[in-house]
């Protein structure tokens, strides 16, 4: 959550091979390396790096009520030293632009803006996330990313207006425009609302006879008040479809929030997201979105990650080139 809610120096010693990563499986398999693996892995790239380690150990051990173990020290400093380029230089280049505020909330985690803190819950953001394994912990540190780059902007998150140029649209997007276009228009991409209408309408099911344009307006609102009888139906349809074919799991965390923050919550499957007072701010879409991205990427959630790529191919184009820019 964004409230209102890596080394630089890393050498190719430390990238993974290209076959390494392009495997599903290698990225959750980190989970899994024994502490003897990781003990080696920490002392080997920190006796290589020792200022990153510096900048590492003084953020873990800030923050009040700061609860980090000596298992969470060794887990995160494994998951930032074996993640693959740029992310690590990333993560370690911005350390000390933001920091630790709060380990413990209580409740909750957020990216504070202006005191440029991220704050979580002890264990709910750590090794017992539901999310993943850390996963709450790095997306925070994407917020803290995002605000303090400054690749395009200077006081506010670069995803407000960092654009690329898109083959599909014809000009340079923003990420805002990215997802509307994958959740709404994107005929390439199965799971937009235009695809799926299409399909219905292809069918002659109920809601055959509706009205596409009139459904996508509809649903940008949050509601089908003030549709006819024809487009009722289909608008239905469409998110009975959508919502049916979506997973409800932390695999989908990205996907439901998202397509939820482009929407007043209408396609907010059940399961994660946030309020809907909280899309009001028409940025917050693009800054989740790179904060889930970024925190995959982190943390290994590998699955979580090909779900984002898929229900947002044209915003993963922009989320990649951001990360090149920034991480180069």
């Amino acid at each position: 959550m964004f409230a209102e809610k890596i080394g630089v120096n890393g050498g190719n010693s430390w990238n993974r091979s290209t076959e390494e990563i392009n495997d599903p499986q290698t990225s959750d398999s980190r989970h899994s390396a024994t502490n003897e693996e990781k003990n080696n892995t920490i002392i080997a790239y920190e006796e290589e790096h020792p200022e990153d380690a510096a900048k590492i150990d003084k953020f873990i051990d800030a923050g009040d009520n700061n609860k980090l173990t000596e298992d969470d020290i060794r887990n995160i400093k494994y998951l930032i030293y074996t993640a693959e380029e740029p992310y690590r230089s990333i993560y370690i280049r911005f350390l000390q632009k933001y920091k630790i505020g709060d380990g413990d909330l209580g409740g909750g985690a957020y990216y504070r803006p202006w005191k440029h803190t991220v704050n979580y819950t002890y264990p709910d953001s750590f090794g017992d996330d539901p999310r993943g394994a850390y996963t709450t912990f790095f997306h925070e540190c994407g917020h803290g990313i995002g605000d303090q780059a400054n690749e395009t902007k200077w006081l506010g998150s670069d995803t407000e207006n960092y654009k690329i140029y898109s083959e599909a649209l014809g000009k340079k997007v923003s990420l805002r425009e990215a997802i509307e276009y994958d959740v709404y228009y994107n005929e390439g991409n199965p799971h937009s609302m235009t695809s799926i209408a299409n399909n219905i309408i292809a069918s002659g099911k109920s809601g055959s006879t509706g009205n596409v344009e009139n459904v996508i307006n509809a649903m940008k609102s949050g509601s089908s008040g003030g549709l006819g009888k024809d487009d009722v139906q289909l608008y239905n349809a469409v998110k009975n479809e959508y919502q049916r074919t979506t997973g409800r799991d932390a695999t989908f965390e990205a996907v439901t929030d998202v397509y939820g923050g482009v929407s007043h919550n209408e396609l907010r499957n059940k399961g994660y997201g946030h309020s809907t007072d909280y899309w009001n701010d028409t940025t917050n879409p693009g800054k989740e979105l790179w904060a889930e991205y970024f925190s995959y990427n982190m943390a290994g959630d590998q699955k979580n990650l090909d779900n984002l790529r898929e229900y947002f191919p044209e915003s993963s184009k922009v989320l990649d080139q951001y990360a090149a820019d920034i991480g180069g």
